[in-house]
């Protein structure tokens, strides 16, 4: 327990000189987009590909090493609809961001995904559902980052995978497939940050 409460201390006065000193960049960033989707199952040589609209609302914290490269980590919660399809996905992972003054600052991540989706397919409209564990990579440009409301571009790749599935469907009886299923995202996208 003390170390826990040595720990909090140490990070809170650290995080207070961050602030002070101006070495601190967080954010919270609004996203849109479009989600081109590939849901594979290999062992029945079985391949979707759909194109959706993306909604994410990810957070930015970085900290300055000098006046041009800054370290922290990044979480995003991402969602997709459209299309006969519905995910969501968790990421959280290490970042690094790359400024050029208050002009831009572009901003690369890699990290690990949690998340689900459903899709429906055929005039019966079977349902897929499956959890998926994975990879994230993403990079974008944060224009102008040193002002309260920041304009920004793109773009975040997503490969996950389950060891099983479930297929139910208006004239199928609900059931458990156990077998791979890969899914993978690419998303390019637009949106706005608030900085703090």
């Amino acid at each position: 327990m003390k170390r826990l409460v040595s720990f909090l201390s140490v990070a809170l006065v650290g995080l207070s000189m961050a602030f002070a000193r101006g070495t601190y960049a967080g954010d919270v960033q609004f996203h849109v987009g479009l989600d081109l989707t590939e849901v594979k199952i290999e062992s029945q040589n079985y391949e979707l590909k759909k194109d959706s609209f993306a909604f994410d609302v990810a957070t930015w914290h970085l900290f300055a090493l000098n006046d041009v490269i800054r370290l922290g980590f990044t979480a995003s919660l991402d969602g997709i609809a459209g299309n006969n399809q519905l995910a969501y996905d968790f990421n959280v992972g290490p970042a690094i961001g790359f400024d050029l003054g208050n002009v831009v600052r572009f901003g690369a991540t890699i990290g690990l995904n949690v998340g689900g989706q459903v899709s429906s397919e055929g005039i019966d409209y079977v349902n897929v559902f499956s959890e998926l564990l994975g990879a994230t990579f993403g990079v974008q440009a944060k224009f102008i980052p040193q002002s309260k409301v920041s304009p920004l571009i793109g773009y975040r790749f997503v490969s996950s995978f389950a060891n099983n599935y479930d297929v139910e469907g208006t004239h199928v009886t609900k059931y458990n497939v156990k077998e791979n299923l890969n899914f993978y995202e690419n998303v390019f996208y637009t949106g706005l940050s608030i900085n703090f």
